[in-house]
């Protein structure tokens, strides 16, 4: 038998479960690492952009709105409207708020 657990061998077995379980973790901190750098550039991006007057944000998709807006006062549900247009519950509510019902 080529496998440690499966040999019996109790020393080499707690040896492979430790490594692996070192591996995961050190696999887990640099994904995370990874992610915390690409947050930090891109705040940093927004931050010079809004410094010199370029940053607009995330346009608000207006026919998808126009469209909620129709379908709240068709009387649709929100749960068919999230199915009917693939959008989220936050997008309907925020167009139910706006007032455009």
């Amino acid at each position: 038998m080529t496998h440690p657990a499966l040999s019996g061998d109790l020393e080499n077995s707690m040896i492979s479960k430790v490594l692996t379980e070192f591996m995961i973790d050190l696999a887990a901190a640099m994904a995370r690492d990874d992610y915390e750098t690409r947050r930090k550039r891109q705040a940093q991006g927004i931050q010079k952009a809004k410094a010199l007057g370029k940053y607009q944000g995330r346009k608000p998709d207006l026919q998808l709105r126009e469209n909620v807006a129709l379908l709240l006062s068709e009387g649709k549900s929100w749960s068919q409207i999230q199915h009917l247009l693939g959008c989220s519950r936050s997008t309907i509510a925020k167009v139910k708020k706006s007032g455009a019902v």
